[in-house]
């Protein structure tokens, strides 16, 4: 018979609460409409076709640090991607 012996899981809730912070305020810049206006206007000067990723390296870092490899980062570089028009 085997026996299942698990070891204590801790954590820091207060990291985990601190880095959710960061990351909510990392994401808030980016909901604005003026992100989509800098996005368009980034596009028409350098003359840019298909998608540009809507959120940079700290918004991937930040969600991977809080949830691994769930759904939650996977979806969120998913949905990172606009097309815009030209």
């Amino acid at each position: 018979m085997t026996v299942a012996v698990a070891t204590p899981f801790n954590m820091d809730e207060q990291a985990f609460l601190q880095t959710m912070d960061r990351l909510i305020e990392r994401f808030d810049r980016y909901s604005s409409g003026r992100c989509f206006a800098d996005l368009d206007r980034i596009r028409l000067e350098h003359d840019m076709e298909g998608p540009l990723s809507l959120f940079d390296d700290v918004v991937h870092e930040l969600a991977d640090d809080l949830f691994g490899g769930t759904s939650w980062p996977v979806n969120l570089d998913m949905g990172s991607y606009w097309i815009g028009s030209k």
